[in-house]
């Protein structure tokens, strides 16, 4: 049931207060504007007094909802109109207590800034700033009042029109899109909407995210090289003359003290740049560095990071590169203290492609692949991987949780020694029977035509012989029919196909099939090749045995061994 009631007024204390205790109970007591003893109870932080209700201020309705929940409202200052305000909640509760009305109502009508204002009341990140600032820049650009009047269509049409106007990255649309998704599934969560209306927006792929700012890694030596010139640029800065007619010389007279200035600088510099490389430290990470951080006591050199002062929130501890440690050591003051910060400014983008200018790099190349601070921390993981630093070792030092960010993003294919790597592939090995087979098809040719010839003559009553590099028949009549070698290898390789078989990893079996079912034994001829075509009856089998020694000739390979090639004539049959 409703009820009707005033709050209490919580002022600060008037002058001359004093605290006194009555009854057990704490009272202050002070003297007013009129001269009159005036008392008041104490709030239970004892920081203000407790005064009653004027009779300007408004009522307050308290009331049950749906759920059982009590509720507090501001009414009017007018009792009657408060009272039937409290008459109406009620109603309302009824009524969507049996279904009549969308429980809804309430958060549909409620401005759009004041859900926005209770969805951030919990955020304690601290990307709650910068998430605040896309959601309140997705409804202004959408012109959205209401929180149900969320449209998917029309937030892809304002940061599409981000994208076109402001060169907005993939990568900040998708943020965009992940702050206005969390905050109205928080809406959903809490029961100030039935749906989510952002269920369809969708993110950009990972695989169709555009680069904007595409980094490449440097080499070692341009690294080098930019060290040095980061070292030598600041005094060469101070040394040049700006205007006149001898502007642009290194001849501008400098007192000792900012040589020294000029000289620290560089120093400075040229280790904010080992930091970024060696030790892969980020812009915010290598600013708040201090002393205290570093560890040259420990075995090895350690550098430990605070939680609060990195990216991931997490206390990672690096091992110093030993190049780091001595140039450290030798940066380091004698009279440090251990909260002071180790560089005390950064370079700028501009400061660093200046130094880039100097040393002779390019700070975007011919492909637009940048060259940037963070940058010099995937020139580092690049030459790890280079250099044979295990996958799982890099990713610790890089402080990485997925390897894939350590192998894909941070690692520059360009600078790894591929060549040299496919190298260790050993090379095929070398087969010199098959090769001369291969080399010389057109002899063997020549040896299995021959081979057939002196069969077929001989069961025509025929006998060949050879003579020098040509075959002579002689027939049943005592004719001769010479043959040149040009001829033979003409017929011979429109008969057969050269022997494929190689004698390093096949074994010969005792017999082989003829097509009569039956076992007939290798025969032996004149040529070393006549072994790998058997006749009988005319017919040409040739015989293939991939098999190694010892593993059994095709006969005792079962289904998995090879077929027969069964020469017929001109004619080659494969079953």
């Amino acid at each position: 049931m409703a009820s009707l009631f005033k709050r209490n007024r919580h002022e600060p204390f008037p002058g001359g207060t004093m605290v006194v205790e009555s009854n057990g109970k704490r009272l202050a007591r002070w003297i007013d504007d009129k001269g009159k003893n005036r008392e008041a109870a104490i709030n239970s932080a004892a920081d203000r007094i407790v005064l009653p209700p004027a009779k300007d201020d408004p009522y307050y309705v308290a009331y049950d909802d749906e759920n059982g929940r009590r509720r507090t409202v501001k009414a009017y200052r007018d009792k009657e109109s408060s009272e039937a305000m409290g008459k109406r909640l009620e109603d309302a509760v009824a009524k969507r207590r049996e279904g009549l009305v969308d429980g809804f109502d309430d958060h549909r009508r409620t401005p759009i800034d004041q859900h926005i204002d209770a969805f951030f009341a919990g955020q304690r990140s601290k990307r709650a700033p910068q998430k605040k600032m896309q959601i309140n820049r997705i409804v202004a650009g959408t012109k959205v009042n209401r929180i149900h009047e969320f449209d998917t269509p029309r937030i892809e049409q304002f940061l599409q029109a981000c994208q076109k106007n402001e060169q907005m990255a993939d990568r900040t649309v998708n943020e965009y899109i992940a702050s206005i998704k969390e905050f109205t599934k928080w809406a959903v969560t809490n029961g100030r909407l039935p749906n989510d209306p952002l269920l369809g927006l969708r993110r950009i792929g990972q695989n169709a995210i555009r680069l904007a700012h595409p980094r490449r890694a440097l080499t070692l030596n341009q690294i080098a090289q930019l060290l040095d010139a980061a070292e030598r640029r600041p005094l060469m800065e101070m040394q040049t003359i700006r205007t006149g007619p001898r502007r642009g010389q290194l001849i501008a007279n400098l007192r000792p003290h900012a040589i020294a200035e000029g000289q620290r600088l560089g120093k400075e510099r040229r280790i904010a740049y080992m930091l970024a490389f060696f030790g892969r430290l980020r812009r915010s990470e290598i600013r708040a560095l201090k002393w205290s951080d570093l560890h040259f006591d420990a075995h090895p050199a350690k550098l430990k990071l605070r939680a609060h002062t990195t990216k991931s929130k997490r206390a990672d501890v690096i091992p110093l590169h030993p190049q780091l440690d001595d140039e450290l050591r030798a940066f380091r003051p004698e009279d440090v203290l251990p909260q002071q910060s180790v560089v005390r400014t950064v370079p700028s983008m501009k400061a660093l492609r200046a130094d880039l200018k100097l040393a002779g790099v390019e700070d975007v190349d011919a492909e637009g692949l940048f060259a940037d601070l963070h940058g010099l921390g995937k020139s580092f993981i690049t030459a790890m991987a280079a250099n044979g630093v295990s996958q799982r070792a890099a990713m610790a030092i890089a402080r990485h949780t997925d390897p894939r960010l350590t192998a894909s993003v941070y690692t520059d294919e360009a600078l790894l020694p591929l060549a040299a790597e496919i190298g260790k592939v050993p090379r095929l090995p070398s087969l010199t029977s098959a090769t001369a087979n291969i080399a010389a098809g057109t002899s063997n040719g020549d040896a299995k035509h021959s081979n057939s010839q002196r069969q077929r003559a001989g069961a025509n009553g025929e006998t060949s012989t050879t003579q020098g590099a040509g075959v002579v028949r002689k027939s049943k009549t005592g004719s001769e029919d010479s043959q040149t070698p040009e001829k033979s290898a003409k017929n011979a390789g429109s008969r057969a196909a050269p022997a494929q078989r190689n004698s390093d990893f096949a074994c010969h079996s005792g017999a082989v099939h003829g097509t009569n079912g039956k076992s007939a034994p290798p025969t032996q001829s004149d040529s070393s090749d006549d072994s790998e075509v058997q006749r009988s009856n005319g017919v040409g089998i040739k015989w293939h045995d991939p098999a190694p020694c010892g593993a059994g000739s095709f006969l005792e390979a079962g289904e998995g061994g090879r077929t027969l090639d069964i020469h017929v004539g001109n004619v080659t049959l494969y079953h």
